[in-house]
């Protein structure tokens, strides 16, 4: 899935925590950030799931909040990234 609206601070503990109950591939790993070209954080990240219950599961997150922002969450493949 593809998140977006993370805070820029967020680490991929953060993720995993926002995702607690999921379950996501590659615990730390399963998370990616993009960045601009600069390096800098976009506030999105895409997170390795296993199968459409966890998928489902992710969804249902959609517009829960990491602190005072509220996270989308979007279907996402590997191509994607």
């Amino acid at each position: 899935v593809r998140l977006r609206g993370l805070p820029f601070t967020s680490t991929a503990q953060d993720v995993l925590q926002f995702f607690e109950g999921v379950e996501t591939v590659g615990g730390e790993a399963g998370v990616v950030f993009t960045c601009t070209p600069d390096g800098r954080p976009t506030g999105e990240a895409y997170v390795a799931l296993p199968d459409a219950e966890a998928l489902a599961g992710a969804v249902a997150r959609h517009k829960d909040k990491i602190g005072t922002r509220y996270i989308e969450i979007f279907e996402s493949s590997k191509g994607d990234m």
